[in-house]
């Protein structure tokens, strides 16, 4: 992890517009070790600035991405109280999170 911002949110907006690509770009981004726990991490740090406002929204989105592949649901899955938790709190990106939220609900409902 990156101390200067800019830094962190030119390579978050990388990574979001990779992540909007192929399906097999998303499950090899969330395979990547800790991937899923940091993009959550940055989430949760919130918006006191502008730069971490941006730098929170695109690792939102980009997570956000890594859950349109159904194969990769059972990497967030467990980090789903914590993004309850960060929607209740984020006004910024609790609408993304929520449909995060929405298709892990969906997914645990069909993985029983």
């Amino acid at each position: 992890m990156c101390k200067n911002l800019e830094t962190r949110e030119g390579v978050l907006e990388i990574l979001f517009t990779i992540s909007d690509r192929k399906t097999s770009l998303k499950v090899k981004i969330a395979q990547q070790k800790r991937c899923i726990e940091r993009l959550i991490g940055l989430i949760a740090t919130g918006s006191q600035t502008p730069n971490e406002e941006k730098i929170s929204k695109f690792a939102a989105l980009t997570l956000a991405n890594l859950n349109l592949a159904p194969s990769n649901r059972h990497h967030i899955v467990p980090y789903e109280q914590e993004l309850a938790l960060i929607a209740s709190t984020d006004e910024k990106t609790c609408k993304i999170i929520a449909e995060i939220l929405s298709d892990l609900d969906t997914y645990q409902v069909y993985a029983k």
